[in-house]
């Protein structure tokens, strides 16, 4: 349990904190991705973000999956996100942004979004 006040105001999250969103879409995994290898620019639309540093093909519950690890603008300027195709014509992510101080982030962040599991409806 983190018992340590939040620090308010200055528009940037504490350096130890994660946040982790999930979300479906509707699309294939391919049409879903916002890049394919480290080096393409940004698209227009997403003016926050700095770079993509990183793009691996992964394999998540036996799931063909992307894992893109970017830096963009924000109180979270850091992000490794988990692209799952659920099946042909559905796409999970798994998000989570973090600072680059935080140390211990991508060795808490990859396996816990590698521990994704698709359950049968």
């Amino acid at each position: 349990m983190n018992q340590t006040p939040p620090t308010f105001g200055g528009g940037v999250a504490p350096p130890f904190m994660i946040k982790t969103d999930v979300a479906f879409v509707p699309l294939p995994l391919e049409s879903v991705l916002p890049v394919t290898e480290v080096g393409v620019q940004a698209s227009e639309f997403d003016q926050d973000l700095i770079a993509y540093q990183r793009v691996e093909r992964r394999v998540v519950d036996g799931i063909s999956s992307v894992q893109i690890w970017a830096e963009s603008r924000g109180d979270f300027p850091n992000s490794i996100t988990t692209y799952i195709a659920v099946n042909p014509t559905e796409t999970a992510y798994v998000v989570s942004f973090y600072n680059a101080e935080n140390s211990f982030a991508e060795a808490a962040i990859v396996p816990m979004q590698e521990s994704f599991r698709v359950l049968d409806p």
